[in-house]
């Protein structure tokens, strides 16, 4: 009788254990579900590059590719700039790459290969750079074209007569717009954005990320 008891207690246990292990690679089964991915297919679009498009920086980021039904706008990294800039002329190109939309509703290409007729271009990361770009303190003044303004309206920095931009941090360019309209000639000291290799300019444009600004008789500190 004790041995039919003993023989019961660790069938209930068995079970027991079983029943709980399954139900805990239930829980843990419900918790991580399989991930699933779309494959996003790549396209070969042709046509004519018809404008060119760049950052608030104003290094180029993009082109307007137009076929003979519509028009994409074309991202690329801007380290490819210089590259596409100097390979692309006004014969028509091969774009191989993903469609979307922006959130605009626009047309848009993620780049993944170009091909011109002399050669193929493709979106791989850029090179590990082999020396250290040191930054470059400028200490110098100008005349304000015009306060620089992003999407959002938002102004964010000032564009002077020599090309220069001064990049202001958002919590600061609306006073400073205030204090300097356009036309007002200002002092500023900060670094210059390094054009690293690789990169092309709308209108050979430096960017300065300003450290101080003196407007009239005052100065203020940039932070």
């Amino acid at each position: 009788m004790k041995n039919q008891t003993v023989k019961s207690l660790l069938v209930l246990t068995l079970a027991t254990g079983l029943a709980t292990e399954t139900f805990a690679q239930k829980i843990h089964q419900k918790k991580s579900p399989l991930r699933t991915e779309v494959l996003q297919k790549i396209n070969p679009i042709s046509g004519n590059v018809k404008e060119w498009v760049f950052n608030q920086d104003f290094v180029y980021d993009g082109f307007y590719l137009e076929t003979n039904a519509e028009k994409y706008l074309v991202k690329f990294p801007i380290h490819l700039g210089a590259e596409l800039r100097n390979s692309i002329s006004n014969n028509p190109i091969v774009v191989q790459g993903v469609v979307k939309y922006s959130p605009l509703g626009e047309k848009e290409i993620e780049l993944v290969s170009l091909k011109t007729p002399n050669k193929v271009i493709y979106n791989l990361p850029p090179e590990t750079p082999t020396n250290v770009l040191e930054k470059k303190f400028v200490n110098n003044s100008g005349k304000i074209k015009e306060v620089q303004i992003n999407e959002m309206g938002d102004p964010i920095g000032f564009i002077l007569e020599d090309r220069t931009v001064l990049r202001l941090p958002k919590h600061l360019s609306k006073q400073l717009s205030n204090l300097a309209p356009q036309g007002s000639t200002i002092s500023y000291t900060g670094i210059e954005k390094s054009k690293d290799n690789g990169e092309a300019y709308y209108n050979n444009y430096s960017v300065v990320r300003c450290n101080t600004i003196t407007i009239g008789e005052d100065q203020y500190l940039i932070k």
